[in-house]
């Protein structure tokens, strides 16, 4: 019982991340937000539409138009189990979402087996990508409440939704602008970094991790330039997701200043007020070797 009191705390916390993620893609695809007297005639309409002004090709209009109904859909059910279990602290009760996850298995292995062109290549990538994280995290769910197996429900809140979300913001973000998160950091850093810290840039898909090592010639500089980027990426919903570590470095490559933040701590600032005097106390790890 102790076990399952510490499982339900865990899921309460991740279940809250869980619901502000799918409402912030479902708002970055404007999914059923539109107004009625503002809505085309059709949805397809509405999602040709957004594409050709974001850089996609037609190719991947094509492919993305046939995988957004399972999306939309998955996010629902993914609600529903949130809402179900982050109510309630019995296992019994939480069985209730097996059927919304036995649908996330449906849409999630319909979606794993929706093949793309080489036209159409990232897109597809990400999209089976993120189908096989959805049937595969939630038959693991399914499992692990039939066997009350309270580890395999951990590994769910830890791993398996991890894994969803990343990827359901990695396909948002590709479906809004046509490039990858990778992709569209670099191209929006060009006008606040030189090329050599551009390409220093670390970030790997499926991860939530990304890595800057910036040059400075002193503190204030540094954390100007830290500032700088927390603030732009601020400006987009497709970067909430990650945690970032930067490192400053001299002329002479010694690294002096290091400030880590994750999403959480990120998420919270507000840029109306927040300043890059404020970095040192608002990170989660600072260290300044001058």
């Amino acid at each position: 019982m102790k076990k399952m009191k510490n499982v339900f705390i865990m899921l309460v916390l991740i279940g809250v991340m869980n619901i502000a993620g799918c409402q912030s893609f479902e708002q970055a695809f404007d999914i059923e937000q539109t107004q009625a007297t503002q809505q085309p005639e059709t949805t397809s309409e509405t999602v040709k539409d957004v594409q050709m002004q974001r850089g996609m090709t037609e190719a991947e209009q094509a492919y993305f138009l046939q995988a957004k109904p399972n999306i939309e859909q998955i996010i629902t059910d993914i609600n529903s189990v949130t809402e179900i279990i982050t109510n309630a602290s019995d296992i019994n009760v939480w069985k209730e979402a097996i059927p919304y996850a036995e649908n996330c298995i449906k849409l999630g292995g319909e979606l794993e087996n929706l093949q793309g062109t080489e036209e159409s290549k990232v897109i597809s990538e990400l999209v089976q990508l993120f189908g096989y994280n959805v049937r595969h995290g939630y038959e693991n769910f399914i499992e692990s409440l039939e066997t009350a197996n309270t580890e395999k429900l951990q590994d769910w809140f830890q791993i398996n939704m991890k894994d969803i979300f990343i990827c359901l913001y990695e396909v948002g973000a590709y479906a809004q602008e046509g490039k990858t998160i990778q992709e569209q950091m670099k191209e929006e850093m060009r006008d606040l970094l030189n090329e050599e810290e551009i390409e220093s840039i670390v970030f790997l898909s499926g991860s939530n991790f990304v890595t800057f090592q910036l040059e400075a010639s002193d503190t204030s500089t540094g954390l100007i330039k830290i500032y700088e980027i927390l603030s732009l990426m601020a400006k987009k919903e497709f970067y909430e997701y990650l945690d970032i570590s930067f490192g400053v470095k001299n002329n002479d490559g010694f690294v002096f200043l290091k400030v880590d933040m994750t999403s959480q701590t990120r998420n919270q600032i507000d840029f109306d007020t927040f300043e890059w005097v404020d970095i040192p106390e608002t990170a989660d790890s600072y260290t300044d070797k001058f």
